[in-house]
């Protein structure tokens, strides 16, 4: 089983959306 790229991305989007959702408010 190997999702390290999913897993990766995943990480990388929600880090994005948190920075994101902080900038807006």
């Amino acid at each position: 089983m190997r999702f390290s790229p999913f897993s990766e991305l995943s990480m990388q989007s929600l880090k994005l959306f948190h920075k994101n959702f902080h900038a807006l408010i």
